[in-house]
């Protein structure tokens, strides 16, 4: 693949792979067969929510680097506040770094500047609170991916930095203007480009304020459960029991931090996906739910409740068609998962094809005869086929199975 670019990507970009040629200009370049604009290439493959490609990181900081953090803090957090001044409706975009001293109240944890060009206002504000300023270091995009490496989490407004921190699979919490930019989409606080991303959306126009007071909450979970992990990860299995204590006492935002943790220190553990996509469903945030879902079923396929839960995401979200789909891969794997079958009788009765749902709600009764709302709505498929007998005889089942009569 060759690949030109901007000056500042070259030596990130070089971390591709399956680049082979990198060029700053479209001259001299090796023969080829197709050209194409990466922002068409989401069109030319016609990629849709449910296939975008986020196997993250696929991008890396160079082998060498020019400069480390060094801190006792147990959460190193790097910041942006602004954008580019040359790009339409940055100030829609951008804060002010005022905006996030506020976080430097927040105990067990160090600030790191990745802002770039300064001002000399925010450079004396910088140096006042005693937060680094990297920008010496940060020469091109290989360097702020450097920084970004030693950092455990990444707050910045809508910049190239967000992006960077996302492709490099870092966690990345993106500060976003009522109105913002078409790539975080609308009405959620994922993002399926970037798995590790968590959205903070201005509940109103230009009102930084309230948007920086939930930024702040976060953050104080955020670094009490790294603290926790940080001093002694050594028993995964102990950390888990915490954040389902956690989650089953009802404290959501304290479990779903400690997940995340969890999850950037072991990516690849199960539970915690599994557990974080019940969390985020619960909140109704549908597509995270998804994203973690399907994570952990790409590390083990064969758990047919995650299958199921998955199965039930879709039918929440209206996807019909994809609910059935695991619904059924869930039967695969479990074939008397009652609460499977159940909802594909509800799926089919909702479409309207009146056999098939009477079909799975005997297949229901036929596992569980006690299934009181499988005979109510067996009941009402079969006085939609004019079987008055039967459909009211189920629903006599219904009364017999619902209520216990108490003298």
């Amino acid at each position: 693949m060759i690949v030109a670019c901007y000056p500042e990507l070259m030596r990130l970009f070089a971390t591709v792979a399956g680049v082979e040629y990198l060029s700053v200009s479209c001259e001299g370049l090796p023969a080829f067969d197709v050209q194409a604009p990466l922002m068409s290439l989401p069109r030319i493959l016609d990629t849709t929510l449910e296939t975008i490609p986020a196997n993250i990181p696929y991008l890396a900081p160079p082998a060498e680097c020019k400069f480390a953090l060094s801190s006792d803090a147990k959460l190193k957090v790097g910041i942006v506040w602004a954008g580019s001044p040359k790009r339409r409706k940055n100030h829609q975009r951008s804060c002010n770094l005022s905006d996030f001293m506020q976080l430097l109240d927040v105990p067990e944890i160090a600030v790191y500047s990745l802002q770039k060009n300064l001002s000399e206002t925010d450079r004396t504000l910088l140096h006042q609170h005693l937060v680094p300023d990297l920008s010496l270091h940060l020469d091109d995009f290989a360097d702020t991916a450097s920084a970004i490496s030693q950092l455990d989490l990444v707050i910045s407004v809508d910049t190239s930095v967000a992006h960077l921190a996302g492709a490099l699979g870092k966690s990345v919490w993106v500060l976003l203007s009522f109105a913002p930019d078409w790539r975080w989409l609308l009405n959620r606080d994922d993002n399926p480009w970037y798995p590790t991303a968590r959205l903070f959306r201005q509940s109103q126009p230009d009102n930084w304020q309230e948007l920086f007071d939930r930024v702040k909450a976060a953050l104080s979970s955020f670094a009490i459960a790294n603290t926790a992990t940080h001093d002694n990860f050594t028993d995964i299995a102990a950390e888990l029991e915490q954040a389902e204590s956690l989650m089953n006492a009802g404290h959501q935002e304290k479990g779903i931090a400690l997940y995340e943790q969890i999850i950037y220190i072991v990516p690849n553990c199960v539970q915690a996906r599994i557990n974080l996509g019940f969390l985020r469903q619960k909140q109704g945030e549908l597509d995270a739910a998804i994203l973690h879902y399907r994570e952990a079923l790409r590390l083990d396929p064969n758990i047919s409740k995650t299958v199921y839960n998955l199965a039930t995401v879709f039918q929440e979200k209206g996807d019909l068609e994809q609910a059935i789909e695991y619904y059924h891969k869930t039967l695969e794997l479990q074939p008397d998962f009652v609460a499977a079958i159940n909802n594909l009788g509800a799926i089919y009765l909702e479409k309207c094809a009146v056999k098939d749902a009477i079909s799975y709600y005997r297949r229901v009764l036929s596992l569980n005869p006690e299934y009181a709302s499988t005979h109510l709505n067996l009941g009402l498929a079969l006085l939609l086929t004019g079987d008055f007998e039967k459909g009211f005889a189920e629903y006599e089942n219904t009364t017999k199975t619902a209520f216990v009569l108490v003298v």
